[in-house]
């Protein structure tokens, strides 16, 4: 996440994180990294695969994103 937000001053970017349903502190890191940068959303949902919680982010991303990751 540091690496990613040292390139928002050059880019215009969009950080999604969607969380799958993890038991640890992942949220709560997410959540520290997004009330700091307007760049990041944090989206949760219950554990549903891979495929459904990469559909979600793209479905969440802006219109005109030139690349998702």
């Amino acid at each position: 996440m540091d690496a990613i937000v040292k390139q928002k001053e050059n880019h215009n970017i969009e950080v999604l994180i969607v969380d799958d349903g993890s038991k640890d502190d992942t949220v709560k890191i997410c959540q520290e990294y997004s009330n700091k940068y307007n760049c990041i959303q944090i989206i949760t949902h219950d554990n549903t695969g891979v495929s459904l919680s990469r559909n979600i982010g793209v479905r969440h991303s802006r219109v005109g994103v030139d690349y998702v990751y």
